[in-house]
């Protein structure tokens, strides 16, 4: 419920605002998820501000209408950067870095087969698309030194699909408010990570 009244007043401050406010809301989002997300037993943050990204917004905005629409694709990666360069760990030193070294191309590719995949297949195929997508976008992201690693299958996502889909029939749609969060529980719980190689002198 608490990531449902977020949800609820994220899209509330966006619209109200006409899009405007649209940086402070999704760096508030990210600040609530990250402060409950627990990753190998180390809870991680979320420091970008508001402020900092209304300025790339802006910039994006403006080469998004020079390109007619086209950079708009690029910003959504530049967007996926920057939030993953915000996120730490509460226990890392200050100095550390964090990155996501996914590329233009082939971030759209995923996503655009992804969506392809579930369409195709009248959403049946939802799960298998889902974890297809986070095995390309969840071990491209290095979390103060340490690149993240996923091991969701989408076999067991589609049984807890099944069981999530008759639970929202029954209780007539209610259930449903809650799979945003149940999906971002099952996505934590098969992310780790791996400490990165020192360079070799």
């Amino acid at each position: 419920w608490p990531f449902l009244g977020w949800t609820l007043l994220a899209g509330l401050i966006i619209t109200v605002s006409l899009g405007i406010a649209a940086p402070w809301a999704v760096c508030m989002l990210n600040r609530w998820y990250c402060k409950h997300k627990v990753v190998n037993g180390r809870r991680m943050m979320f420091n970008g501000k508001g402020g900092e990204l209304f300025g790339k917004y802006i910039i994006w905005f403006l080469l998004s209408i020079v390109t007619f629409g086209i950079y708009s694709f690029v910003a959504a990666v530049k967007l996926v950067k920057w939030e993953t360069e915000h996120i730490h760990f509460e226990d890392a030193p200050e100095e550390s870095l964090s990155m996501f070294d996914g590329k233009f191309w082939p971030y759209w590719g995923w996503t655009i087969l992804a969506a392809l995949i579930s369409s195709v297949s009248f959403g049946i195929a939802t799960p298998w698309a889902i974890v297809m997508l986070d095995n390309y976008l969840i071990p491209h992201q290095v979390i103060d030194g340490k690149r993240l690693t996923f091991d969701g299958k989408g076999g067991q996502l589609f049984g807890k699909y099944i069981i999530w889909f008759l639970l929202t029939i029954v209780t007539f749609g209610i259930y449903g408010l809650v799979l945003p969060i149940k999906m971002l529980r099952w996505e934590t719980e098969h992310i780790s990570f791996e400490e990165l190689e020192a360079p070799q002198e």
